[in-house]
């Protein structure tokens, strides 16, 4: 999370059942982006249609890179992906 929305922001991990006040959701945790990743690790079909934080602010694009490489690796192994909207299929 972080407490603005820039690329200034200070973030923290939190539970986000927990959001401090003055504190924002703009990407999902390392714990979170573990569970996904094994999700689709085990999936045959994808179906991706928006990236996870906000990716457009360096500091909280690091799950979306990590789902894109999930399903990537996903992709090697057999699966079918099918990405859409315009900002996860750039």
């Amino acid at each position: 999370m972080g407490d603005a929305f820039s690329k200034g922001a200070h973030t923290q991990v939190c539970d986000p059942m927990n959001i401090s006040d003055g504190w924002k959701g703009l990407d999902i945790g390392p714990e979170t982006r573990e569970r996904f990743a094994e999700v689709i690790g085990h999936s045959k079909t994808i179906l991706w249609n928006n990236p996870v934080g906000v990716f457009e602010i360096p500091k909280f694009a690091e799950a979306t890179k990590a789902i894109a490489e999930a399903i990537v690796k996903a992709i090697a192994n057999g699966s079918f992906s099918l990405i859409g909207g315009g900002d996860s299929a750039n």
